[in-house]
């Protein structure tokens, strides 16, 4: 046998007679003999050598490698998406766990498959002629044609699959994936370089290689259709279990504010559809159900194995509409959003997006990645595409891996990041970047989502629309105003907290941009100006000046037998309180207070059995909580609208709270006063204003009782719209407030040495 181990023809000579010998023997015996014969024959493959000693030894080190195999994929996907899971997977088989061989591009393009790229052409693929007889009302019956159709991308996609899930993600906590250092950058002077951008999150090279070469064969393979199956305007919505009872809301609140477009309900799987729900209820509110699974075929979604976040990709593609405006199933319209399906504003850029709070902190290696060239020039400064860079732009000798904004360099996706609980978008055009978006979603959790968020705060699917996007080169108008917060519960730790996200209207934004870059090329030609972002921007776009067009309810959500549970109706003291804020006079639509009569109709007075609500205290909530619940609502929100006097929520208590900050620091800086002396000149003035204040109520509440003359209206009403950081936070006090501020300025400090 010494012979036959030193020659490798030998060896094959010797395998392929003992396959014929097997074989013979197999065809010339009885069947009853062929089990015995096959497991001999395994046996003896098993006790040869195959291969020098030196390639045994590699073998075996190659052994002690982690190695990724499918199964390991979809432990990686139950890590994420269920929360029964321990939180770690054990064996090798993350790819870049510790110890794991890391491998070079080079080494990547040799493992490289034929079947890596599957091209959409050939006779394998729907022609284009069969394309465009599909119809829209095709694609929600299950028409075979689209299916076969998506089936290829679906593939093309899989067998792309990230190879090395990043480590950093693999952990849970409290069910949910641990982000350990999340980011909060939102401040206009945080720098946020390339340099920063490059230390948040450490991507290893087997990643980082692995997806570059991924992600070249996906864009390679989508297909250049510009497809003609989608038609009409309307909404969507990802429904299913809870969502669909959210949903449910939202459209009865699209309805009670003139919305007249048709609405689909999107349901992830067929065990979602709710005969009452899908065949009554929508049907008379101009929505339907769309059933996923019969869109693209059952066998193809469990293959692809869709959770989480991917659902909004796909509901956009198994949506019937061409333009589609995404809403998440708990954002709520307090006014008509048809109107910007018509506008010039949507024709322009046919996608229209709204903020987060949050600057962007995507890593350098996304575009590296992707292939996308960044340069060293500044060309913009946050989201102002308008000015003369040479007014803001950094020294030419400065280093601009330490000194220029990341985002604000050419190739990079602008500031801020984005909210994706909104938005609106052409199918059409934008076919592309649903398919490019839908791949980031696919490889997301362990991979795109932390390149494109690094951890900043709500890192998810939000970005990957508009990466998707950029990477196209497609317009998209983003929404300048920032969002607000409406506060109205208490958290275990006590703290009073925002329950929605306030989103502006979009037409009315882009109105008072035109005054702004008409304003900037007003000022930019006069020889003493100074750029200046928030006088020219922050300061433009206020709520005073803005029309809130969505509240987006994300905590807690409308869930009216959890909200019960929870008493998240009551402060401290087990006082009534709103949860949805007080600002609700400046939109005229009483929004909280339509949402409980909308419960109370489906729940309490039409019983409707909604399958999530199974196993709840039905008792509980009509016969003990809901007429106080609604008595309340309809009480007090005669007194804020008889009350009302401008922005008395969480949107003026920001924005007062970060003028006090900037105006500390800038004089802090002029006339070198300390920063705490500044903070207790604002505390003192701020106490000197509520101590007048609840004089004069007080004052005002003795002479009603004496009935005496009536107090000073005038001069208790001017308190009221000055004084509102004190006030409109019941938990706040002036060590709070102290804090906040000395917080704010310590940071704007440090920024500034």
């Amino acid at each position: 046998m010494s012979f036959f181990a030193r020659n490798r023809r030998a060896k094959t000579l010797l395998l392929s007679l003992v396959l014929t010998s097997c074989l013979i023997l197999y065809y010339v015996t009885p069947p009853s003999t062929h089990t015995s014969i096959i497991d001999s024959f395994n046996s003896k493959i098993n006790s040869y050598t195959v291969g020098d000693d030196n390639d045994a030894a590699a073998d075996d080190d190659n052994n002690s490698l982690p190695t990724s195999t499918p199964q390991d994929i979809a432990d990686l996907k139950n890590l994420y998406f269920n929360p029964q899971q321990s939180g770690d997977i054990k064996g090798g088989s993350t790819g870049n766990t510790k110890g794991s061989k890391s491998s070079s591009i080079d080494e990547s393009k040799g493992q490289r498959t034929d079947d890596r790229s599957l091209p959409l052409t050939g006779n394998q693929s729907p022609t284009i002629d069969a394309l465009n007889k599909i119809t829209s009302e095709d694609v929600l019956k299950g028409d075979v044609t689209f299916q076969s159709y998506f089936t290829e991308i679906f593939e093309l996609m899989r067998k792309n699959q990230l190879s090395y899930p990043l480590q950093e993600r693999m952990v849970l906590k409290d069910g949910k994936p641990f982000i350990e250092n999340v980011l909060f950058f939102a401040q206009t002077y945080d720098r946020i370089s390339e340099s920063d951008c490059s230390q948040f999150v450490k991507f290893p090279s087997q990643f980082v290689n692995d997806l570059i070469l991924k992600h070249d064969s996906v864009v390679k393979g989508l297909p250049n259709t510009i497809p003609t199956f989608y038609k009409g305007n309307g909404y969507v919505v990802v429904g299913g279990g809870k969502y669909s009872w959210f949903s449910l809301l939202g459209i009865e609140t699209l309805r009670k504010l003139g919305s007249k477009l048709p609405v689909e309900v999107i349901l992830p799987s067929s065990q979602d559809y709710e005969f009452e729900y899908c065949d009554q209820i929508l049907p008379s509110l101009n929505a339907r159900c769309v059933e996923m699974d019969r869109v693209f075929g059952k066998d193809t979604l469990k293959k692809f194995d869709v959770s989480g976040y991917q659902y909004k990709a796909f509901a956009l593609l198994a949506s019937s509409f061409e333009n589609a405006f995404l809403l998440d199933s708990d954002t709520f319209p307090v006014g008509n959003p048809d109107p910007l399906f018509e506008s010039k504003l949507y024709k322009d850029y046919n996608m229209i997006t709204f903020p987060d709070f949050w600057r962007r902190t995507t890593s350098p290696l996304f575009y590296k990645i992707t292939g996308q060239e960044i340069t060293k020039e500044q060309v913009r400064h946050l989201n102002d595409f308008y000015t003369d860079p040479k007014f803001y732009k950094t020294l030419s000798q400065d280093d601009p891996f330490y000194n220029i904004p990341y985002h604000d360099r050419k190739g990079t996706i602008p500031d801020f990041t984005t909210e994706s609980g909104e938005m609106l978008i052409n199918k059409k055009i934008h076919f592309k970047t649903l398919l490019l978006s839908l791949y980031y979603n696919f490889d997301g959790p362990y991979g795109y989502y932390p390149l494109l968020s690094q951890g900043g705060a709500g890192e998810g699917d939000k970005e990957t629309f508009v990466a998707a996007a950029h990477y196209y080169n497609l317009p998209y108008y983003q929404v300048y105003k920032m969002p607000d917060r409406a506060y109205g519960w208490y958290n275990n730790e006590q703290n009073y907290e925002h329950s929605s996200i306030v989103q502006y209207d979009p037409l009315t934004d882009y109105e008072i941009l035109q005054k702004v870059i008409k304003n900037i090329e007003e000022q930019s030609s006069k020889e003493n100006f100074v750029y200046d972002y928030d006088k020219l921007f922050t300061d433009s776009f206020l709520p005073s000046n803005s029309k809130p067009l969505f509240y987006h309810v994300h905590d807690p959500k409308m869930d009216p037998f959890n909200i019960v549970e929870k008493k998240y109706t009551f402060d401290l003291e087990g006082n009534k309180i709103r949860n949805l804020g007080n600002d609700f006079p400046k939109f005229n639509f009483d929004l909280e207070s339509f949402i409980w009569n909308v419960i109370n109709h489906y729940i309490c007075v039409k019983k409707i059995e909604f399958s999530h609500f199974k196993n709840s205290n039905w008792n509980q909530l009509c016969d003990t909580f809901m007429n106080d619940q609604l008595a309340f609502l309809k009480t007090s929100s005669k007194q804020i609208f008889n009350d009302y006097s401008g922005s008395t929520d969480g949107e003026k208590i920001d924005s007062e709270l970060n003028t006090a900050v900037k105006e500390i620091v800038k004089e802090s800086e002029v006339e070198d006063v300390a920063v705490k002396e500044a903070v207790a000149e604002v505390l003192e003035m701020l106490q000197e204003k509520h101590n007048a204040k609840e004089a004069a109520q007080q004052a005002a509440e003795t002479k009603q009782e004496t009935k005496e003359t009536k107090p000073d209206v005038a001069e208790v009403d001017e308190l009221t719209t000055e004084d509102t950081i004190l006030d409109d936070i019941p938990s706040a006090s002036e060590e709070g407030l102290k804090i906040e501020i000395e917080k704010e300025a310590g940071v704007a400090e440090a920024g500034e040495a």
